[in-house]
């Protein structure tokens, strides 16, 4: 027991063991009516250069995909949810090899409806951000470049629509994430917790209103603001550009 409770905080993080333990314990005891979850928001500044260069890029085929194109059982997902992301205006970005699905990521514009949380988030500053989620890989795939050959796709798309960062959420307790989102330049651009107590929610978030509450029927809205990111990305895109060196973590801007 204590060996598992070792691995565990070693692979969440002490804060993040305990909030997952938390989160476990009030689960069970609600039979699911009470929850706790803990988020970290990133932005993902939109590279200008592809991740892989073009010989890599010729076994998997990578691209936008229309609704009912790809049969939605394939994406292994809840029964109607493929088809309610579609209806939302979501964009799907998926990895095909031949006629199998190697791996999968969802954009979306605007606010999106989250059905884990019950909370809209919405990326700032608008028309420069979007929300990307639900970034999958099949085992198959897992140890080729699927992962790099779906965001050099999306960076592609997002670049045409002038989107300059993506924001994204991910759980607390997810340390290996949220470290594999910072070797990929992701900016931490926020925190937030939600308590839900049989229907009623209380947020605690990193900006103002640092406290937000709804009452069962209703959905917390929350905006996730990706400015800081993105001037940091500009400000290291043009020291790059002149060879100069930057620090990320002392932008200037």
């Amino acid at each position: 027991m204590l060996r598992r409770i070792r691995i565990d905080i070693r692979n969440m993080g002490v804060l993040g063991w305990i909030l997952y333990s938390s989160d476990r314990v009030l689960d069970r005891f609600s039979a699911g009516r009470m929850r706790l979850w803990a988020f970290r928001f990133y932005a993902q500044p939109i590279s200008e250069h592809p991740i892989l260069p073009a010989s890599h890029r010729r076994k998997i085929s990578v691209g936008q995909v229309m609704p009912g194109e790809i049969d939605s059982r394939l994406f292994e997902r809840p029964a109607g949810a493929i088809e309610e992301r579609f209806q939302a205006g979501s964009i799907c970005v998926a990895a095909r090899s031949e006629e199998e699905l190697a791996g999968f990521m969802w954009l979306h514009f605007g606010a999106l409806r989250e059905r884990l949380v019950e909370c809209d988030f919405e990326p700032t500053p608008a028309g420069r951000t979007c929300w990307d989620y639900d970034l999958e890989v099949f085992p198959h795939y897992r140890l080729g470049r699927t992962f790099a050959r779906l965001w050099d796709e999306a960076n592609r798309l997002l670049r045409n629509r002038g989107v300059e960062a993506s924001v994204s959420w991910i759980s607390f307790w997810n340390l290996a994430s949220r470290r594999a989102h910072v070797r990929m330049g992701a900016q931490p651009v926020g925190w937030m917790g939600v308590l839900d107590l049989f229907g009623w929610k209380a947020a605690l978030q990193s900006r103002w209103p640092f406290l937000l509450l709804a009452r069962p029927g209703r959905r917390l809205h929350v905006m996730v603001d990706a400015s800081r990111a993105i001037a940091i990305h500009r400000v290291a895109s043009s020291a790059a550009a002149s060879g100069q060196s930057f620090d990320r973590q002392k932008p200037h801007a």
